[in-house]
């Protein structure tokens, strides 16, 4: 066998092909492998919504600031030697209640989002902060945050791993959310 030599053209183009396939461009097949593969996200049960009532012992439906819930939450991958990269959409809908009028009409909160890797192991997580006003006479709200993170694993192990997605919530707010499934 013998030694290949590439023209000047013929390196310019392997580079250029090079430089494209590292900015991320992918195939229609390279995408739904990317689909396939993709650790698939999900809502935690117990942390889907949260009540946030006025300060004070009342916690009955006037006392309620606002309520959000996660709607949706979808992941989509791009995969290197290197890693993933994994962009995450988390679709949150609040509604202001009857207390919230009171209280400047905002809902601020924070939500999560976790990587869990094999035999559920929690690998990242991270705490964000969604903020919302409620202006002019509307009470409900939706919103789409979206988050990208980094990890080291390959498409063939991306199968042993899933985006888990929540609202952060106290102890009270957790055991609210309990009482309220029962």
């Amino acid at each position: 066998m013998g030694f290949a030599s590439f023209s000047g053209r013929a390196r310019l183009a392997l580079a250029l092909g090079a430089l494209l396939i590292a900015a991320g461009c992918t195939t229609k097949a390279q995408e739904a492998r990317n689909a396939a593969v993709c650790p698939k996200a999900y809502i935690v049960g117990d942390a889907a919504q949260l009540v946030r009532f006025k300060q004070g012992p009342g916690r009955d439906p006037t006392d309620v600031l606002f309520r959000a819930d996660v709607l949706k939450a979808e992941n989509k991958c791009e995969f290197s030697r290197s890693g993933v990269v994994i962009e995450t959409k988390v679709t949150l809908g609040i509604q202001e209640g009857p207390a919230g009028a009171n209280a400047g009409r905002q809902a601020a909160f924070n939500y999560f989002v976790a990587l869990i890797g094999p035999n559920n192991q929690i690998v990242a997580r991270e705490e964000f902060t969604a903020d919302y006003r409620f202006e002019g006479n509307r009470t409900r709200l939706a919103g789409v945050e979206e988050l990208t993170q980094r990890a080291g694993f390959t498409s063939d192990q991306a199968g042993s791993y899933q985006v888990a997605v929540g609202i952060a919530l106290s102890r009270e707010e957790l055991d609210y959310n309990r009482r309220l499934a029962r």
